[in-house]
């Protein structure tokens, strides 16, 4: 990625900066930051569809 994007990026987004500096984040602000929670709650919520497809799946196949 070219310099100046990273830039650009850095001085409009302040948790991209947090995010992408070395020591940006703390040990213990990394679990409540914004984009690490939207990655947990993304894959967490399509976790349980998985899951529950899984039970559809093994409920039909029982049903047979």
């Amino acid at each position: 990625v070219p310099e100046y994007v990273v830039e650009e990026l850095a001085s409009k987004l302040p948790d991209y900066k947090r995010g992408y500096v070395d020591a940006g984040l703390k040990v213990d602000e990394y679990e409540e930051f914004g984009p690490v929670e939207l990655f947990r709650s993304s894959f967490v919520g399509s976790w349980k569809k998985v899951l529950g497809l899984i039970a559809e799946m093994r409920k039909a196949k029982g049903a047979h």
